[in-house]
This record gives C-alpha cells, structure tokens and sequence, in this order.
C-alpha cells in the first residue's frame, strides 16, 4: 500500500508566467515540500535561483503536484505554448 504525506499549508504565491521563465519572488522558507499547480501546461524548475527551460520537469495544466524542496529553494516555470499562472504553496 502506498503511503501517503499529509502536510500543513503555510504560505501561497503565485506568478505568472510566460515563454521566459519566472520565479516566485520569495524562497519557500524552512518548508520541507511544495505543492505546484500551473492554469496551463508548463515546465518547472526547483533550485534556489531556477530558470526553467523547454528541458525542464512538464506539469500538466490544473494538475495540483506535491514535491519534496530545501529550505530556500524557489520554484520557476516557463509555458509550454500558452502564458499562464504558477501558484506554489510552501508545506511543512
């Protein structure tokens, strides 16, 4: 059976995107995960200055995803061929 993480929400922010990557303007703090969801298909990037290219991770419009971060890291996305909206919620 596989096992399932139940995290605290902490903060929300949120970026438009559009063909050059954004950032969220500020790091995701001490929280230990993320989670993501883009109003369009899109390419995201973890790190704590990411540029996300073509070549990054895709995530799929309206498909809220869960992902494991360090402390200070920042979440950026690039659109997939339409402009969208980033929305990161920080988890502990």
């Amino acid at each position: 059976m596989a096992s399932k993480h139940h995290y605290r929400p902490v903060s929300t922010q949120t970026k438009a995107y559009t063909g050059t990557s954004a950032a969220i303007d500020s790091d995701v703090g001490n929280a230990s995960a993320v989670r993501i969801i883009c109003s369009t298909d899109a390419f995201v990037e973890f790190g704590v200055s990411p540029t996300a290219t073509a070549s990054s991770m895709p995530v799929f419009a309206n498909t809220p995803e869960t992902f494991l971060v360090n402390p200070g890291e920042k979440v950026a996305a690039i659109r997939e061929s339409v402009n969208g909206t980033l929305t990161v919620t920080a988890l502990s």
